[in-house]
């Protein structure tokens, strides 16, 4: 059993990985040499037909991949790095940070990821991302689906790119998570 403001911290063997579920049926898996902190989470009756979750992981180091159920409107999962926050609703997406905590990449699946740059917030459309639902910065529609995931990267210089992933481009961590739980 873990605890919010535990931190969770796999092995560097070839294929370590940890399962994390929350109380609102969402699931965290960690990839091998990965370090997460499990900075808070809260639950708050809304009505009769549904709960408000907040949850907010800090990712140190590593890949997680997040399948986050279908949260009720004012419920929220974060995924924090060093330098972005990375928030969704009933979302498959991974994130990767670097060795100093830095986002590195995310990969979406399916649902709405929001990466707010400067952790305001807000989504700002001059540095900020939407992934589904938004654009890029060619003003072309970000949409995903499971056959049609996008990846965001962020660049040396902080600017994100966002791209078709395409199927052999996916994370092995991917591959072998969707391939031992289907």
């Amino acid at each position: 059993v873990v605890y919010f403001g535990d931190s969770v911290k796999t092995g560097a063997t070839i294929g370590s990985s940890v399962d994390i579920y929350f109380s609102d049926g969402s699931i965290t898996t960690l990839d091998e040499k990965t370090e997460l902190l499990l900075k808070g989470e809260s639950v708050a009756s809304n009505d009769s037909k549904s709960t408000i979750t907040k949850i907010l992981l800090k990712l140190k180091v590593g890949k997680i991949w997040n399948k986050v159920v279908r949260l009720a409107q004012a419920s929220e999962f974060n995924v924090e790095t060093t330098s972005a926050i990375a928030g969704v609703r009933g979302t498959e997406f991974g994130v990767q940070a670097d060795n100093n905590g830095n986002l590195e990449k995310i990969i979406v699946r399916s649902g709405q990821v929001d990466i707010d740059k400067d952790k305001n917030g807000t989504i700002d459309p001059a540095t900020d991302i939407q992934i589904n639902g938004g654009e890029d910065s060619a003003g072309q529609p970000l949409d995903v689906t499971p056959d049609n995931p996008k990846m965001a990267v962020v660049g040396t210089n902080g600017a994100i790119t966002v791209n078709d992933v395409g199927t052999s481009n996916t994370w092995d961590f991917e591959k072998d998570y969707y391939s031992t739980t289907a």
